[in-house]
Parts: C-alpha cells; structure tokens; sequence
C-alpha cells in the first residue's frame, strides 16, 4: 500500500514539473523517495505473516501426503489383484505346457497321427501363449511392487519434511504489538 502511495507521489510530483531544472529535482526527489520506501519495506515483515505462510506450506505439504497416500492404496490395490491374476496365469500355464508335453510324448510313441499332431501343435501353441501372457502378468507386478515401495518412501519424506516445518510453525514466536 505504502508503495503504490510513494508512485502516486512520484508521479504527481512529475506532473507539476515541466522545466528542466524541476525534472533534474524530480528526478533527485523520486530516487529518495524510491530509496525511503525500500528501506521501510523491510519493516513490513511480519512473524504472524511469515508462521501462516510456513502454514500454507505445511497445508500444501499435507494435501500432497494424502494424496500420495491415496495413491499408495490404489496400487496395493493393483498389486493384490495383480498377485490373484499372476497365480492364476502361473498355474494355467503350467497346465497348458503340462498338455502340451503329455501330447508331445504320445505322438513320439505314435508318430503317424495326424490328429493327434494337431492336437500337439495347439498344445504347444497355447502353452507358449499362456507363458507369454504370465511373463507380461509378472512383469506387471514386478513393476506396481516397485511403485509401492517408491510411495512408501516418498511418504516417509514427506512425513519427516512435515514434521520439521511444523516445528518450525511451533516455535515462531508470536510478538503482538
């Protein structure tokens, strides 16, 4: 406020003046009173102004761990049921490869059945796209584990950092003048 009131001053002040010798003074005039207005800027700090700022923080800081939070849930959600469909994929793809091998062992001992060669061939077939489907599964996994343990760590932090900003919220001291 103090500084618009010192422009508005400045600029009055410029009006009036329109000879050299007034704007040499304008000039002089506007620097100290540019100077006088940065110099009592520094008083307008305030320890109430700077605790609701550090408050602000502390909010902004919170909302964020929340969030994170919310975010950590989500994924152990995934990753639970990620866990239900990778054992799922696992054992039908030991099945199918199970298939596959019982199939590959009767057209050895019976190499002329065309039907049963078949009957082999998609066995197999199935069997590598079960495998293919259980590698992409456990890689899915492999991932949201590693998601969880990057939030639980980002938690910690930001837990700590609240912490520490709190203590500072605490100890402003509180001059009402």
């Amino acid at each position: 406020m103090q500084v618009n009131k010192g422009f508005k001053l400045i600029l009055l002040i410029l009006r009036k003046n329109h000879t050299m010798r007034n704007s040499i003074n304008t000039w002089s005039l506007m620097l100290i009173v540019s100077v006088f207005i940065t110099s009592c800027s520094s008083k307008l700090s305030n320890p109430n102004i700077d605790k609701l700022e550090t408050q602000e923080q502390v909010l902004k800081r919170s909302t964020e761990l929340n969030n994170t939070k919310l975010e950590l849930e989500k994924e152990k959600l995934r990753n639970a049921n990620l866990v239900s469909d990778v054992d799922n994929i696992n054992k039908q793809a030991s099945a199918s490869s199970e298939r596959a091998k019982d199939l590959s062992a009767r057209l050895s001992r019976n190499p002329g059945d065309q039907s049963l060669s078949r009957k082999a061939d998609n066995a197999a077939k199935e069997s590598a796209r079960d495998a293919k489907r259980a590698r992409k599964l456990n890689n899915d996994l492999d991932k949201s584990t590693t998601e969880i343990r990057n939030l639980e760590r980002k938690i910690k932090d930001l837990e700590s950092e609240l912490d520490e900003m709190k203590s500072k919220v605490e100890f402003v001291p509180n001059q009402n003048n």
